[in-house]
């Protein structure tokens, strides 16, 4: 029998071997963590040589946890291996390089040796776990590096992680863990990847399927509100004049003539029930036509008209834009305690666009093809004397059986132009909130967050603080759909509940989490992994793919820095041929993919205490500041940031002169003399102003990302470069001398775990000499 020698464990794994006679051991009551560190790889060693199996994240992968060492395997193979899309990123990473001197910034960061003990793992082993976060970390130093090799062998590496990337590695794993399983959880021991994009590639072509009068969905009752009534005054007023809408168009009838050729007896039984219902009434002439199609839903063995209006719409005024469009961005404007309950409801309009009437003079411009008075009549049981009543054109004439009648919408067709714009103002109008509590992108936050709102079209998301306050909203919410003729459907209807899905995301209260759905996140590791195993892909079902991710890195705004090359691809003609995917494209995929963990989103992150202010200038160079500020000071600078047309100065000194600007000025309580220099040095090189701009955000960034307190927090900074402003709120720009910085920048961001909120400034604030 092989003796062991005589080890003491760690503490906490007294009992896991008798191995030696234990003494006492000390501590200290405040160890550092180099001596935490040891225990860990002690802890670990230990475990491996006595076979204890009882620490839930070093346990192996069980046989029912088939998910996590498929998802793994396929990572290896395709990204990470040899031949691998990463590979040469990988091997970069993975090189250890010795270096003289201190080490501070965080990138590149170093990659896992080991699962961190104090990350626990649930229905995963930790072997599995730890390639996809290294995986990630790979994906973070790629981003960071602007996909170029070459800077990630160069740069300066530390021997050991310094404590601010430790303090990254144990993000990445946490998130990772949580992303592992949850999927795991979903996707079970069925789950594949292989074949997961040709629902894209069959989706690139239109599946339309033969019409079946009796199985297309509508309402009750149609054109039951008028849109007119609750828009504000200048689009009421459009609306009310067919030639503001349609400005200048053709002569005479536009659109297909003929009559539907499918399935005649089945398209005249769906015209006469939406005859019947009010949706469609009749006409000898039309001044827009458009042919329709049908397409399966969800729910089996039912359709969806589509009234295909891209002729009309094209001929017809540019609409403007849905006011207030909400989207899983907002979702990180709340701003909430971590031990504040947050209380969520929705609302959901059922046929909303059914119920929308249309002006009477617009009705002529949506017809569809005609057919004759007979087939309508026999297939709705109508008489002659019925049908002349509605049909809108006759002026005293008789109607016979063979007469051809246009049917025309009543209500605004889902396939036109100004039909978006229609319903978002309808339903606005419905809150019966002040529109400062409506979160949107394009307006500033409401620093009054008591009750907020979020409306996508017909879906409706509310947040309450308290539940009595939260039942009287929705109590008059509720009543204006009733008065304004708009049915709920009830079936959809959540109050008042800790955890809601919206907008394609899980929203959860204690912890506040923003996060993919399952479904989603499912779909988009399943299709990429089958692009990048079979390398070709048609640029329309590409575009279907990168769709989906950008909603979901909506969450995230800097992983949109990821994607440049694909916009090319994704824009090739022929739309639909298949075509080999360049190497460039599938490296922007696969890392993606390997970021995707990172788009689970807390919601209760608190302010930093640190107002940071940077600005540059070719003929002197760099400067950083920082001030020490109150969490609503900088939670009211945070409500401002990323809207257009604000931009903040600083308390004005006497005699001196500011120059005007354009947009809304918000004073600052402080003066220039405040603020505190951190950083101030010369350019070595030349560049444009808005480069040299980027660098100095990216400056500051670094200085705060080496400290590791200062990671997971909502981090405010001062900008006075729009150029700059503009990349940073979208997460991209394709300038590029201002796409490596900006890609520098969102590592940063996703790597500490922060929302950064870059605020305009105007005005000399930062020392750059």
């Amino acid at each position: 029998m092989a003796i062991l020698p005589n080890i003491l464990p760690p503490p906490g794994l007294e009992g896991v071997s008798s191995v030696g006679k234990a003494g006492k051991r000390r501590r200290g009551t405040h160890p550092s963590p180099a001596k935490l560190l040891r225990d860990a790889a002690r802890q670990q060693r230990l475990l491996t040589r006595a076979g204890h199996s009882g620490a839930a994240n070093l346990t192996p992968c069980d046989a029912s946890s088939d998910f996590v060492p498929r998802l793994v395997g396929a990572v290896q193979s395709l990204v990470l291996s040899s031949g691998g899309v990463l590979h040469e990123a990988f091997h970069a990473c993975s090189r250890a390089v010795k270096t003289k001197g201190r080490v501070r910034d965080i990138f590149p960061l170093p990659l896992l040796a080991r699962w961190p003990t104090n990350v626990l793992l649930k229905h995963t082993g930790a072997e599995p776990a730890l390639v996809f976060a290294n995986f990630c970390l790979v994906s973070l130093n790629a981003l960071w590096a602007d996909f170029k090799e070459g800077r990630l062998l160069a740069a300066v590496k530390a021997v050991k992680p310094t404590a601010p990337q430790l303090q990254v590695q144990v993000h990445v794993a946490e998130k990772v863990a949580r992303m592992l399983t949850r999927s795991q959880l979903s996707a079970g021991s069925s789950w594949t990847w292989c074949g997961a994009f040709d629902k894209f590639e069959q989706g690139s072509f239109v599946q339309s399927q033969p019409l079946v009068g009796a199985a297309v969905d509508l309402p009750r009752k149609a054109a039951t509100c008028d849109p007119v009534l609750h828009v504000p005054a200048e689009l009421r007023e459009m609306l009310r004049n067919a030639s503001s809408i349609f400005p200048a168009v053709p002569a005479g009838e536009l659109g297909p003539c003929c009559r539907h050729q499918e399935d005649p007896e089945q398209y005249a039984i769906l015209i006469a029930r939406e005859v019947k219902c009010g949706k469609i009434r009749l006409r000898r002439q039309a001044n827009g036509v458009a042919p329709i199609f049908a397409v399966g839903k969800s729910a089996a063995g039912r359709q969806r008209k589509i009234w295909n209006g891209s002729e009309l719409s094209s001929i017809a005024a540019k609409p403007p834009p849905p006011p207030r469009l909400a989207n899983p961005s907002s979702f990180l404007d709340l701003h909430v305690g971590t031990d504040t309950p947050v209380f969520y409801s929705k609302r959901d309009a059922e046929t909303f666009f059914d119920v929308l009437k249309v002006p009477d003079e617009l009705c002529p411009w949506f017809g569809q093809p005609p057919l004759s008075a007979g087939e309508l009549m026999q297939a709705g049981n109508f008489t002659v004397e019925l049908l002349a009543s509605l049909t809108d054109d006759l002026h005293g004439s008789s109607l016979r059986e063979d007469d051809l009648l246009v049917p025309v919408s009543m209500v605004w067709p889902m396939g036109f132009s100004w039909s978006s714009t229609i319903a978002q103002n309808t339903t606005i109008a419905c809150v019966k909130a002040a529109e400062d509590a409506i979160l949107a992108m394009e307006h500033p936050v409401p620093h009054d967050q008591s009750e907020l709102c979020m409306v996508a079209t017909d879906d409706t998301v509310f947040m309450h603080r308290d539940r009595k306050k939260g039942l009287a909203t929705l109590a008059r919410f509720d009543s204006s759909l009733d008065n304004a003729g708009i049915p709920r459907n009830l079936g959809k209807d959540i109050t008042l509940v800790e955890q809601v899905t919206a907008l394609g995301c899980d929203i959860s209260s204690r912890p506040h989490v923003a996060e993919p759905t399952i479904p989603k996140l499912m779909t988009c590791i399943s299709a990429v992994l089958d692009v990048l195993d079979r390398r070709a892909a048609s640029p329309k079902a590409l575009h279907g793919l990168l769709g989906l991710l950008q909603w979901l890195c909506l969450l995230q705004r800097p992983v949109f820095g990821v994607f440049d090359n694909i916009y090319k691809f994704v824009s090739h003609e022929p739309g639909r041929r298949p075509a080999e995917i360049p190497d460039k494209v599938l490296k922007e995929l696969a890392v993606a993919l390997g970021l995707l963990p990172l788009l689970c989103v807390r919601l209760d992150k608190q302010y930093a205490n640190d107002l940071l202010a940077c600005d540059a200038a070719p003929e002197f160079g760099f400067g950083v500041s920082v001030k020490t500020c109150s969490d609503d000071l900088l939670h009211r600078l945070g409500c401002l940031a990323e809207r257009c047309g604000d931009y903040v100065r600083v308390h004005k000194e006497p005699g001196e002169m500011e120059k005007s600007r354009l947009g809304t000025p918000h004073r600052l309580p402080l003066r220039k003399r405040d603020f505190r220099t951190l950083v101030s040095a010369p350019a070595k090189w030349k560049a444009h102003s808005s480069t040299l701009e980027g660098h100095a955000l990216l400056l500051t960034l670094k200085w705060l990302s080496r400290s590791a307190k200062k990671h997971h927090k909502k981090v405010v900074v001062l900008v006075d470069a729009k150029a700059v402003l503009g990349a940073v709120a979208k997460g991209r720009t394709s300038a590029p001398g201002l796409r490596s910085v900006v890609r520098a920048i969102g590592a940063h961001e996703l790597a500490c775990d922060w929302i950064a909120v870059a605020c305009p400034v105007r005005g000399e604030l930062v020392r750059t000499d």
